[in-house]
């Protein structure tokens, strides 16, 4: 049965490094193969990972902080969320903030690549 949409997305915050959040979210349609084809029965929904930095009232953008992921629109919603986790304990391993309150970090486009192919199986995130 083809997806209607209504993805609620999720987003945990960071505890250790203030104004860090990681959020999943269908918002650009995404599919196997682009946009989501609702017509094609191999074609799923994808969800997408935004890691986000606010500090105060400014957004501070970090590149390479966006990935299209393997995890589906109708996963297991707990697993969905745990896998967040997952992405945000990565993502505070790599990002720290300078004196003058500079985003920098070590190694984090490799690992936010790699964390596009997250996915669940068989009721685990892998």
């Amino acid at each position: 049965m083809a997806y209607k949409g209504g993805f609620k997305g999720i987003a945990v915050k960071s505890k250790k490094i203030k104004g860090l959040s990681v959020e999943l979210t269908w918002d650009c349609s995404e599919g196997h193969s682009g946009d989501y084809d609702p017509t094609d029965p191999t074609d799923e929904p994808l969800l997408r990972f935004d890691v986000i930095l606010v500090d105060g009232k400014n957004y501070k953008e970090i590149q390479d902080g966006s990935y299209c992921t393997n995890l589906k629109a109708t996963d297991d919603r707990k697993l969905l969320t745990k896998a967040v986790k997952c992405i945000l304990n990565e993502a505070e391993s790599t990002i720290y903030l300078t004196e003058d309150k500079e985003v920098a970090y070590h190694g984090f486009k490799r690992i936010m690549e790699g964390l596009s192919w997250i996915k669940i199986e068989n009721g685990k995130v892998v």
